[in-house]
């Protein structure tokens, strides 16, 4: 291992620093039984390039083994805020959120990651799907009225009129169920059914409005 750190000291080719920082993770962790240490080394391997596969292969790998995804969290952060790619960004933002929701049940935390994911360019409608269950699982004022944008949102970027619908259903429902707004939820409903004029629940909801309206 200090004969490869030498080597990593006058090593400038990024593909040679990574084969070196795999074989001293792999010296580490078989040879030495260092599961931390092996740990660390990928992490190193991780910031020398974050787009490989195996840094983050072995890191998830090691986390799963020693339910220490507290360090891997810390891993993927320090790695958000040190590259420019975009693209980076994003896939360690919604894996970041995941480890926040099913790992560290930390729903706050996973929701601004979502945020982040969402701010960056890319297909919305895995980190909206996503963010709806965080915000739905929060169940407070702030997060009712950001699940309302979301629903909304998700509406606007699904291609099939049907789960158009569906998505614009549901902010009905929690305009009128959760948010008070019978107004907005009645325009929900509207629109809804002018996606999908066949949708039982929005007719239902509807009448439903209608009638109260009339009482």
């Amino acid at each position: 291992v200090e004969l490869l750190e030498l080597r990593l000291a006058i090593e400038d080719a990024g593909a040679e620093r990574l084969a070196t920082l795999a074989e001293i993770a792999r010296i580490e962790e078989i040879e030495r039984r260092g599961t931390r240490r092996a740990f660390d080394a990928w992490a190193r391997a991780l910031t020398e390039e974050g787009t490989a596969e195996a840094p983050r292969a072995s890191l998830e790998r090691i986390a799963a083994a020693t339910g220490d995804y507290a360090s891997l969290a810390r891993v993927y952060a320090e790695r958000i805020d040190a590259t420019f790619d975009a693209s980076l960004q994003r896939s360690l933002a919604l894996r970041l959120a995941d480890l926040r929701v099913r790992q560290l049940r930390d729903l706050g935390r996973a929701a601004d990651y979502l945020r982040q994911a969402l701010s960056l360019p890319g297909d919305e409608a895995e980190a909206l799907a996503a963010l709806e269950r965080v915000l739905r699982a929060q169940d407070t004022d702030a997060a009712h009225a950001e699940l309302a944008e979301t629903l909304a949102r998700e509406a606007e970027v699904a291609a099939d009129p049907a789960a158009q619908a569906e998505f614009l259903a549901a902010l009905g429902e929690l305009r009128l169920r959760t948010l008070a707004d019978a107004e907005g939820a009645l325009a929900a409903f509207r629109e809804a059914l002018e996606r999908e004029p066949g949708h039982g629940g929005a007719r239902g909801a509807l009448l439903e409005l209608l009638e109260r309206a009339e009482t």
